[in-house]
């Protein structure tokens, strides 16, 4: 974990570790707690770690590795609750027509969904987390989706069918570490250190050809003020000063069919 991901984890422990309700919960793990793939390091546990596949020199792809095991039971001595409860979910577009979606063919889509899981304590975001291909290993048109649990990652949901979405594009080539701003972005997802925390529905990074997106979404898109601090505080975390971001509207989704391919309502 980079410095700027570590310090957001220091920072998510003493935030939510001082709301606990219980002595037993207020003791803060260092970050060195964060589980690792363990390969059954705990005695015990190799036998629950045996009965999985073993990816463990690399999943041949990232479905495998969604696939692969998440009902593994990782103790912890403490737990720390997050504000939200969120789930991951993920998806592979087909390759046809550049994965454009037709209007009506929302159940095709929502079926190609598939929930890796929810979490609402620190320990059971990285019991998830850690067992995820990283971004830069996942397969092309792939998409991972983090999103408030009781929202579904659709433009149509009805959480999201007024909101929109600010996008990072990242052409093929750009120097910017794609595992690390998706890191960094999660854990001040999960922790709400960005401005408006209760506009935010979710975020998703998807994987292309051309080039990556990152995107994330919110509620209101008629809530300029709220918009635009979320998109500023999203370039200050993510250091993206010289990388300029558009917010799009999903009712123009909607009616196109495509994610990433519509006007622009604001460019910071």
């Amino acid at each position: 974990m980079n410095t700027q991901a570590n310090s957001l984890f220091l920072y998510l422990i003493a935030k939510l570790s001082s709301k606990s309700k219980t002595p037993s919960s207020t003791t803060q793990p260092s970050p060195s707690s964060k589980p690792q793939h363990r390969g059954g390091r705990e005695e015990g546990h190799n036998k629950n770690l045996n009965k999985k596949k073993n990816y463990s020199h690399g999943p041949k792809s990232d479905r495998q590795a969604v696939e692969a095991g998440f009902d593994i039971d990782i103790p912890t001595e403490t737990s720390h609750p997050l504000e939200s409860e969120w789930t991951f979910w993920y998806d592979r577009r087909p390759t046809v027509a550049a994965a454009k979606r037709i209007r009506g063919e929302r159940d095709q889509y929502e079926s190609n969904l598939r929930p890796i899981g929810s979490f609402a304590t620190i320990e059971d975001f990285w019991r998830f987390y850690n067992h995820m291909v990283k971004p830069t290993r996942m397969e092309v048109n792939a998409n991972y989706h983090l999103f408030k649990k009781g929202i579904k990652p659709l433009w149509e949901d009805s959480a999201n069918a007024q909101g929109g979405k600010w996008i990072i594009n990242l052409k093929a080539g750009e120097k910017l570490n794609l595992d690390n701003c998706w890191e960094n972005l999660v854990l001040s997802i999960i922790g709400e250190t960005l401005d408006n925390n209760e506009e935010i529905c979710g975020v998703v990074i998807s994987r292309r050809k051309l080039g990556d997106r990152i995107a994330v979404w919110n509620k209101n898109r008629d809530d300029e003020a709220a918009v635009l601090a979320i998109g500023k505080k999203l370039k200050a975390i993510l250091g993206l000063d010289k990388l300029p971001i558009q917010y799009q509207i999903h009712e123009d989704s909607i009616r196109t069919g495509t994610s990433y391919a519509n006007a622009e309502k604001y460019t910071l």
